[in-house]
């Protein structure tokens, strides 16, 4: 077994942009460090998970039901299902309602949305692995109501790579630290980059929701909500940049500290990581999410 370990810290503050193709963001007071290890046993491919990017609001008439079909699908396939609620600014549904208490619109789902997505004409409306499920307008998004049936076609998928991911929090410093591992399972020269998302759970706030008389619900439960990132937006960062052939059996571990933002619940807190295609093809085609 061959090591080896490099680290570097990101250090400057850049400025976020909401451009249709902005500019890489990265984010302050992160530090990062990579090893590499190559394994004399390849293992065999982990069952292929789901990423869906759920485009949503809180003013947003059918975002209720779109958040059911998740959950109903997520509850039928434990641990198959990533799911990424992504607050962008859509007009008046992206605004939250009158007294709410968060505004969970994230410059980061924005600028994901345009490089990625080319843009939403929609509310609800999600990328389901970032494949070319749609319509020929936008074939990287799909709309809500075909998700009960795209998202299971996809549970049967072979990938050349495992991901798996773990997190510890400091509550003393407000420090995360996150490790993501890809292991090459053939050998490979495709270009691959890691997503790593933080989300929230159990938020409880005003949406808007037909289902009640006053069209209203205060009291809804926002799961799954985008908070950050500490990988580069909107495409993530390279997997093993340096080394041209990845081999089968490589495996290859970025660890980020990432201080979390004093308005996040660390307790209701969540990591979900992702690898994809490289900057050249926008990020597109998720290999594995976990």
């Amino acid at each position: 077994m061959k090591k080896v370990i490099a680290g570097f810290a990101v250090l400057t503050m850049y400025m976020f942009s909401c451009k249709e193709t902005p500019p890489i963001i990265k984010f302050s007071d992160t530090a990062v460090v990579d090893s590499t290890d190559t394994l004399s046993v390849v293992p065999a491919a982990d069952p292929h998970n789901v990423l869906i990017e759920d485009f949503t609001g809180p003013q947003c008439t059918n975002c209720p039901s779109a958040h059911k079909i998740i959950e109903d699908m997520q509850a039928a396939n434990p641990g198959r299902i990533n799911a990424l609620a992504l607050y962008i600014k859509y007009g008046s549904q992206s605004t939250p309602c009158k007294g709410a208490k968060y505004n969970f619109s994230n410059d980061s789902a924005v600028a994901v949305q345009g490089s990625v997505f080319g843009g939403v004409p929609s509310l609800p409306i999600g990328g389901i692995d970032r494949l070319p499920l749609g319509s020929a307008s936008k074939p990287y998004l799909v709309d809500y109501d075909n998700w009960n049936a795209d998202v299971p076609a996809q549970f049967g998928l072979v990938d050349s790579i495992n991901l798996s991911v773990r997190c510890n929090y400091n509550n003393v410093n407000g420090i995360a630290t996150i490790s993501a591992t890809v292991t090459y399972l053939r050998d490979d020269t495709a270009a691959k980059n890691l997503t790593i998302a933080i989300l929230e759970d159990s938020l409880i706030d005003i949406q808007e929701d037909p289902s009640f008389l006053s069209n209203y619900d205060s009291n809804y439960v926002f799961n799954n909500v985008f908070r950050g990132t500490p990988t580069s937006v909107p495409y993530g960062d390279a997997v093993a940049p340096n080394i041209k052939l990845k081999v089968h059996g490589l495996q290859y571990t970025r660890t980020y500290t990432y201080k979390l933002a004093s308005d996040w619940n660390p307790k209701q807190c969540r990591v979900v990581a992702f690898v994809t295609r490289g900057d050249a093809s926008a990020g597109r085609v998720v290999y594995q999410s976990v």
